[in-house]
């Protein structure tokens, strides 16, 4: 009995895969160059092979101007001490931002954007830095004193691309 499961599960699987290749393959299904997920559009730039996402997200969602977001990796490895310890910490950082205007505002601000993340840093301790969210806990950390301190607000997410406590 479990055989003959297995046997018709396997040619389920191979028939479902066959339709959506064909469906792809074709062009008959949905457009499969752009797809919304949450207020963000991406979309395949058939020229040139890159991808565009746009952010959709305006005061009430009424046809918000969409303007491409853009990915800024600040290029940098922040090491520090942990506070109250004999432990430092070791964490690189890019952040997506609203529009092109915004990374070169970030840009020139560069030095005191550092500074500020590595203060942040620095007032971390290991309790701060080893819970289930302290990942998600920092970035949000970072970006609100990003904006407090440098009025930095079209900074839409960061990302921790390198976390390392020693």
């Amino acid at each position: 009995m479990k055989k003959v499961l297995l046997i018709v599960l396997s040619v389920l699987i191979v028939a479902i895969a066959a339709s959506v290749t064909y469906l792809l393959v074709t062009g008959k299904g949905e457009n499969p160059d752009i797809a919304s997920v949450e207020g963000l559009t991406s979309e395949t730039d058939k020229g040139e092979g890159g991808v565009v996402v746009t952010n959709n997200q305006g005061k009430n969602n009424k046809k918000a101007k969409e303007e491409p977001t853009v990915f800024y990796d600040l290029g940098t490895d922040f090491i520090t001490n942990v506070k109250n310890s004999n432990r430092y910490l070791k964490v690189t950082l890019a952040m997506e931002i609203t529009n092109e205007e915004a990374k070169k505002e970030i840009q020139a601000q560069e030095v005191k954007v550092k500074d500020v993340i590595i203060s942040v840093l620095r007032s971390k301790t290991v309790e701060d830095l080893t819970g289930d969210d302290s990942q998600e806990n920092l970035k949000r950390d970072i970006k609100k004193a990003l904006v407090e301190k440098l009025g930095l607000e079209d900074i839409i997410n960061l990302y921790i691309n390198e976390f390392v406590m020693q």
